[in-house]
């Protein structure tokens, strides 16, 4: 959408009423309840010693998401259908839920010659896609590269169990000042970028780029993967290592130009503040809670089929103070 009248409006809306900061301190309840559904089946399955699929399980809330994304007009429908049940219920004077759509009716309200239930089924339908898979990919991604490096491993859950400590709790405020945890995140995202070529962009006036004329309304895309992996702007770029992060003032903001995992400009993606808390949550939940292992060796891998490394096994780790935590794992509890 060219970034006009109407590409603000619903951009102000997706920045009010889900990725600011306020707005996602009152919706951390449910990410936690996400979370502990996660693990309470990481830690069924792990009773009955069977192998957990990571990809699957990092949203699972929304089990149905691979079938929804090949059937878009199915979800287009129930959208509508969201929709039209929320305003009826309003219309019945009954007690809202406060909830994201209900955010946005209110919003289409107080603009609705510029915003009305068009563009919040838009949002709606557009978010769902956009926001699961990449988050899944990128948590099944870092507990792939963990699993691959047990000593990185070592020093993330040891991070996240200081930061526990007697709470005996992961808390989503606290995990998103963890260094060495976003630096995992980061690392992960520079290695392994959900959408390797940014979304497409398009010029809007003839640009002159390296002795090359590019027109105007050409559709440009942006090699973030190649970006990432470049030698001229990363030392030893094929290896994961996370303390890189450590010693740089790169991040998501799009300023620095060799780390782009969301693009960069006023067109970048606006879900930054969502991802970081719900990916840091993820993995920090996993690693925390339980010891995982591959079901077959390491030189069985092939890195270049997703599906060959996801398999993997959670082991609980006992239920014991943290600092009697090393030396136990393998355990059951």
């Amino acid at each position: 959408m060219p970034a006009g009248a109407e590409w603000r409006i619903i951009r102000r809306a997706l920045n009010t009423h889900l990725t600011h900061p306020q707005k996602l301190d009152t919706l951390r309840g449910l990410r936690h309840k996400a979370v502990e559904e996660l693990i309470q089946h990481v830690k069924e399955a792990s009773q009955r010693e069977e192998a957990v699929d990571i990809g699957e399980l990092a949203f699972a809330t929304i089990r149905g998401f691979r079938k929804a994304k090949s059937a878009y007009s199915w979800l287009d429908a129930v959208s509508d259908d969201f929709i039209s049940r929320r305003l009826k219920h309003r219309q019945s004077k009954l007690p809202r839920d406060g909830d994201f759509l209900d955010s946005l009716l209110d919003f289409s309200q107080e603009n609705e010659a510029e915003f009305n239930c068009k563009h919040i089924k838009i949002l709606l339908v557009d978010l769902f896609l956009a926001g699961t898979e990449t988050s899944s990919n990128t948590t099944e991604w870092a507990m792939t590269e963990l699993l691959l490096n047990p000593s990185i491993m070592a020093n993330l859950r040891q991070e996240v169990s200081d930061s526990v400590g007697s709470k005996g709790k992961i808390e989503e405020s606290e995990i998103l000042e963890l260094p060495y945890l976003q630096a995992v995140v980061k690392e992960t995202m520079r290695l392994h970028l959900s959408v390797p070529f940014l979304v497409p962009h398009k010029t809007e006036t003839s640009v002159k780029l390296k002795g090359y004329e590019v027109p105007p309304n050409t559709q440009i895309l942006v090699n973030a993967w190649a970006i990432a992996r470049d030698t001229e702007n990363w030392e030893n770029p094929m290896h994961f290592l996370p303390e890189r992060f450590l010693k740089s003032e790169a991040d998501f903001k799009g300023q620095h130009f060799s780390f782009l995992p969301f693009g960069s400009g006023r067109r970048m993606c606006p879900g930054i503040p969502l991802a970081q808390r719900v990916v840091s949550l993820m993995i920090a939940s996993l690693v925390y809670h339980f010891d995982w292992k591959l079901p077959h060796s390491t030189s069985e891998l092939d890195m270049n089929d997703i599906f060959g490394i996801t398999l993997l096994r959670a082991t609980p780790l006992l239920a014991v103070p943290m600092n009697f935590r090393e030396g136990i794992r393998g355990q059951t509890e």
